[in-house]
C-alpha cells in the first residue's frame, strides 16, 4: 500500500506545476502593480513645478529654421509637448494633436512640439514622413531640444509625451505625463474664450 505521504513522479509533476502556476501568478500581479504606480496613466494631472511659477521661457530654432521665442505667443493659449519619435504613444497623438491644431485656426490657441530625440536624424527622418502625408498648414512649430540654440525652462520630461497647458500669460495651468485627456480640450476652450 502507498502511503499518502509518498511522492509518486505523477504528483511531482502536478506539484511542480502548481508551483511555477502561482510563481508566475504572483510575479504577474506584481509586474500589473508596478505599471500602476509607474505606467504613463491617460489622466496624470501634475501641479506645476515651483520652476514654472514664472512665464515659460522656450527659445531656439523650429525644424524648418525660423526662430522661435515663446514670449512671441504672448496672448495665446499654448499647449508644449515634450515628445520623442521614437515614443509609439507620441507618435500616436500627433493626428489627434493636428485634428484640434485646425479646430482651432484662427483662436488665440497654439500647439508646439519639442522634440527630445536623441539625434537629430531621427526626428528629420520622421519629418520627412509627416511633410509627404501631411499639407503644411495642418503642421504646427517642431523644435528639437537638442539643438545648441535651445533653451527652455521645462526641463527633461520624466516620461514621454509630456504636455504643459500655458494660459495667455505664458504660466503653466496643467501638466499631464501620458496621454493628452479630452477634458484638456475644455480646459483650453475656458482659457482661450
Amino acid at each position: 500500500m502507498v502511503s499518502s505521504l509518498t511522492t509518486t513522479p505523477r504528483r511531482k509533476g502536478r506539484i511542480a506545476f502548481f508551483i511555477a502556476l502561482t510563481l508566475a501568478l504572483a510575479v504577474a500581479q506584481a509586474q500589473t502593480q508596478t505599471t500602476k504606480t509607474t505606467a504613463r496613466s491617460p489622466a496624470t494631472i501634475e501641479k506645476p513645478a515651483a520652476a514654472l511659477e514664472k512665464p515659460v521661457m522656450v527659445v531656439g530654432k523650429t525644424l524648418d529654421g525660423q526662430v522661435f521665442d515663446m514670449q512671441a505667443l504672448r496672448g495665446k493659449v499654448v499647449l508644449v509637448m515634450l515628445w520623442s519619435s521614437d515614443c509609439a504613444m507620441c507618435r500616436d497623438r500627433m493626428p489627434e494633436l493636428r485634428d484640434n491644431y485646425m479646430g482651432w485656426k484662427g483662436k488665440p490657441f497654439e500647439i508646439v512640439a519639442i522634440s527630445h530625440d536623441a539625434k537629430r536624424q531621427d526626428l528629420l527622418s520622421y519629418q520627412q514622413v509627416i511633410a509627404s502625408s501631411v499639407k503644411s498648414n495642418q503642421r504646427f512649430p517642431w523644435l528639437w531640444a537638442g539643438e545648441f540654440e535651445h533653451k527652455d525652462s521645462l526641463g527633461k520630461p520624466k516620461t514621454m509625451p509630456m504636455s504643459y497647458l500655458i494660459d495667455k500669460k505664458g504660466m503653466v495651468v496643467e501638466t499631464h505625463s501620458g496621454r493628452i485627456p479630452p477634458e484638456v480640450w475644455d480646459k483650453i476652450a475656458d482659457l482661450v474664450y
